[in-house]
């Protein structure tokens, strides 16, 4: 996302990648706290308006629909909603992007300082395990590749839970310099793999 968060990703990625496409350019255009309900009213602008050319790969990582809505407030019946909810509109962002590039990674919920340690404990550890795993069945039952980066962040925080240590800013919850060298070196690995097995004559795009 494009805020002060950011702490240069993008330049970050592109340091990574390979460079033998010239062509290669690391847009970073996302919107901090987008929900998956925002990712899928901004896909429909941008791509079914032809707003921006297509594009031959896409980078997808959230987090916040596990993280900004409390469901200890909720009901039952008003939880299982907003879970059915998200799996509907994750579906619906995945066959947007589908059709109109040529590939595509998602990526998330990362790590939200679900610690004991954390000053900031955002959430339970079992919303956070579910959100993940219904990302990541559905990623993948659509041939996607998707990038777990929580379990990156997990193998290398701190055992003792002290989150606001080491790989993130002192909320707990977002990645400082060192968490975004890594959160860009997973990222950079996935662009790097789809340059070497690249065959643009199936791109959709590129038809």
């Amino acid at each position: 996302n494009q805020s002060w968060r950011n702490k240069d990703l993008s330049e970050k990625i592109a340091a990574l990648i390979s460079k033998n496409d010239t062509n290669i350019s690391i847009i970073n255009s996302g919107v901090n706290g987008n929900r998956i309900l925002d990712i899928k009213n901004r896909a429909m602008d941008v791509l079914f308006l032809n707003r921006i050319l297509p594009t031959d790969f896409i980078l997808v990582v959230w987090d916040s629909d596990a993280s900004d809505v409390d469901e200890s407030e909720l009901s039952e019946d008003e939880v299982l909603n907003l879970r059915h909810n998200f799996a509907i509109n994750l579906k619906d962002v995945i066959y947007m992007l589908q059709k109109y590039t040529s590939y595509i990674a998602i990526g998330g919920p990362v790590i939200l300082g679900e610690g004991e340690s954390c000053p900031h404990r955002l959430k339970k550890l079992e919303t956070i395990e579910y959100y993940k795993a219904v990302t990541q069945n559905i990623t993948l039952s659509n041939g996607i590749d998707y990038m777990d980066l929580r379990k990156a962040f997990l193998s290398a925080i701190p055992n003792t839970w002290q989150s606001c240590e080491g790989l993130l800013t002192s909320d707990g919850e977002h990645p400082n310099e060192k968490g975004t060298q890594l959160e860009a070196s997973i990222l950079a690995e996935q662009i790097n793999k789809w340059f070497k097995f690249k065959d643009r004559s199936i791109s959709p795009i590129h038809r």
